[in-house]
């Protein structure tokens, strides 16, 4: 076996993983990144409230009898009904994605967040775990994800798998076992069987099948850590080999000292978690303020805009490819539907991402005058992949641009507290009461000195 630096008698990288995982104690967390993974756990709590009602969170919530036998219904969903842990993590995933709200690390483009956490809520509300194991685990899945998502960097999502379903898995399953104290061998064993078991094409992207794939990311977390706890074999150097994960989705292009690093790096500072503060692909964010940026800084109403124009890149352009969406997922994958709504309503909330909105004759009017268009060689595609100059021509005939290299919410440009809080309340709307959203904040604020976390992390 190659690659095996700092590896002692060349373990196979599952086994490095777990052997830090196991190790990794609350008292050695830094303080910054308890505070990343406190914000990363409310962000998505509330954007699952958001997305429970959606269609698809409905059809998650009506299957998951259908996946798992109903045991103790100890956990609650995000509208306060109480499901066994397995459905609960199962149903508050595909809400919490629904809306396409929830955070991303650059990190190999992944939605970690997202297949974690709720998988560890459900599981410490069921066993009455405390809050610094809560955060522990958090911590171990979310670091292991993205540090395999830097040995692979971009490349994952370029050939068009989806890193969420190949990287989440993996880091859902090394945190389930963590906050279930396993041992190594079995951490090891969770980590490359969840290996196996990736979930990858992007192909899904605009459809109900994106956020429904993210419940089968923690569907397949779930039966690794309860398959490694038995006695099959696995093939432990499974993200070593050729005809493993990684190697055959970036082609070889997999860098494993990148992977070695963890405890030492921490990716939930650096490069951090992007919280994105509109319900859209994280391609149309940039395009999204830049419009917002244009028409608040020169005092534009909506009456004033004959036409916006867009430049951007390649990627954001293969990514957005709904120009005249039909339903929801099109929608958060379109740019010219966010586009106007940004221009007539003044910005894009969770209530756009519905078919009423959707089906708006102003908005349809608005999009057939926006237009967009690649141009690789205006920006630097390695740091500023979904970047954007957005132009508007005044009904006088003047046009004003922006660039918006990375939006609001980036690492780059972290979102301040006012704008994080509103975002939680667009998100909770009149789903919950300011009491019990300022609850929630405080829940979270002292999370490290909850002792049993069974009464947390309710919905309504």
């Amino acid at each position: 076996m190659k690659h095996c630096t700092n590896r002692p008698n060349c373990q196979p990288l599952a086994q490095f993983c777990a052997n830090w995982a196991e190790n990794l104690d609350y008292s050695l967390l830094p303080e910054a990144v308890v505070g990343v993974c406190k914000k990363a756990l409310l962000d998505v709590t509330a954007v699952g409230i958001a997305g429970f009602n959606t269609r698809v969170s409905q059809s998650a919530q009506a299957l998951a009898p259908r996946f798992f036998a109903e045991q103790q219904p100890s956990v609650s969903l995000f509208n306060g009904e109480k499901r066994d842990y397995k459905q609960a993590a199962y149903c508050n995933t595909v809400a919490a994605h629904a809306l396409d709200m929830d955070d991303t690390s650059y990190a190999g483009i992944v939605h970690a967040t997202v297949v974690i956490a709720p998988i560890l809520i459900a599981y410490a509300q069921a066993s009455n775990k405390s809050g610094k194991e809560l955060l522990t685990a958090f911590a171990v899945g979310s670091e292991i994800a993205y540090g395999l998502g830097t040995a692979v960097g971009s490349t994952l999502y370029e050939n068009d798998f989806w890193p969420t379903g190949v990287l989440g898995v993996i880091g859902a399953a090394a945190a389930l076992a963590k906050l279930q104290q396993l041992d190594e061998r079995v951490i090891t064993r969770a980590i490359a069987f969840a290996a196996l078991n990736a979930s990858p094409f992007r192909c899904m992207q605009g459809t109900d099948a994106k956020p429904l794939v993210a419940g089968e990311v923690v569907k397949r977390a779930i039966d690794a850590v309860e398959i490694a706890q038995t006695d099959v074999s696995i093939p432990l150097d499974v993200m070593e080999r050729h005809e493993g994960p990684f190697k055959v989705t970036t082609g070889g292009r997999f860098d494993q000292s990148q992977a070695l690093q963890l405890g030492a790096y921490w990716r939930l500072l650096d490069p951090g978690l992007a919280i994105k503060l509109f319900p859209l692909c994280s391609c149309a964010q940039t395009s999204v303020e830049a419009l917002m940026h244009l028409m608040a800084s020169n005092h534009l109403t909506k009456t004033d805009i004959e036409s916006v124009s867009v430049q951007t890149t390649t990627m954001v352009v293969k990514t957005l490819r709904f120009d005249q969406p039909q339903e929801e997922n099109q929608a958060m994958f379109s740019l010219t539907y966010p586009l106007a709504c940004a221009w007539i309503d003044g910005t894009v909330t969770p209530n756009h991402i519905q078919l009423d909105s959707i089906n708006r004759p102003d908005l349809h009017c608005a999009m057939e005058k926006i237009s967009y268009s690649a141009n690789d060689a205006l920006f630097d595609l390695n740091l500023t992949p979904e970047a954007a100059i957005v132009s508007i021509r005044t009904n006088q005939g003047k046009v004003i641009k922006h660039t918006c290299l990375y939006p609001t919410g980036d690492p780059r440009a972290p979102a301040t507290q006012s704008q994080f809080e509103n975002k939680i309340k667009t998100c909770l709307g009149d789903k919950i009461n300011v009491d019990k959203f300022i609850k929630a904040f405080e829940n979270i604020e002292t999370l490290e000195n909850v002792t049993d976390l069974s009464n947390h992390f309710k919905g309504k």
